[in-house]
């Protein structure tokens, strides 16, 4: 499925490239479309109300379907992290800081780049409403919540980094994992602006550490780390497609095209 989005990537940049609307747009436009998303974000997942019992359920069900299918990971990783508190802390920072710092890099390193910043980024917001309506219909709580002897890392490792994600974040949305799935984005459209060898590598390893990471901290199931890489994956195979159903019913209807403008979304 990786080689097919990868594929369809490829696609979408020709597609993208192939529009005078390709140009860079304007970076406080930019700010002001990631800022706004991530509050809406937060507040229609805020509606969803009290999801606590359902969520600790389906977290114990994901468990078990781990356990099954010989998949549990997460356990036997996180008990060994409890015995190696230095790699325990570098996991913490790692989970803290790189899931949006790399993420964030990643969107300004395309903005500049120009051509391939808006086909990338509409794939990221894509997924990302995809994943909140998986977590409206199954919330899922992470292994730390759970009462399953997991050891919560980063609670104990870094307090007021865990406060702060813990007072604005979805504590009932490890399936899929967004985690996961924003390093696999993360990787293609790195891999997809540069030839440079160092470059991708860093973005290959992105994904490699962020799944060894939120394993062994207790915060996601291996079960909805490969639903996140699928999530990518869907993202940029479904994306050119929605796009085209939207342009030809817009032309359809006879919508007009907006004027040109100096400042561009």
């Amino acid at each position: 499925m990786t080689i097919t989005a990868g594929r369809a990537d490829q696609q979408g940049l020709r597609a993208e490239a192939s529009s005078p609307a390709c140009k860079r747009p304007t970076w406080w436009i930019q700010v002001l479309i990631i800022v706004g998303f991530a509050m809406a974000y937060d507040e229609v997942r805020s509606l969803h109300g009290n999801v606590v019992a359902t969520g600790l359920r389906h977290g114990r069900d994901v468990l078990h379907l781990d356990r099954t299918l010989h998949l549990n990971w997460s356990e036997p990783m996180n008990h060994w992290l409890v015995h190696h508190d230095w790699i325990g802390d570098a996991l913490s920072g790692y989970y803290v800081v790189m899931h949006l710092g790399m993420t964030s890099l990643t969107l300004l390193i395309l903005w500049v780049h120009g051509p391939r910043y808006r086909y990338h980024r509409n794939v990221l917001l894509l997924l990302s409403v995809i994943g909140l309506v998986v977590y409206w219909l199954y919330p899922t709580a992470p292994p730390r919540l759970i009462g399953a002897g997991f050891h919560d890392t980063v609670a104990a490792t870094l307090p007021f980094a865990y406060r702060v994600e813990t007072a604005s974040a979805n504590l009932y949305a490890a399936v899929p994992s967004l985690h996961m799935a924003w390093a696999v984005w993360v990787a293609i459209a790195v891999w997809s602006i540069t030839t440079r060898w160092w470059l991708r590598t860093i973005a290959a390893l992105h994904p490699v550490v962020t799944a060894a990471t939120v394993l062994a901290t207790g915060n996601h199931y291996t079960i909805d780390l490969l639903a996140g890489i699928a999530l990518t994956c869907v993202g940029y195979l479904i994306y050119l497609p929605v796009l085209r159903l939207i342009r030809r019913r817009s032309a359809g209807t006879g919508t007009p095209q907006a004027p040109r403008r100096t400042a561009r979304s």
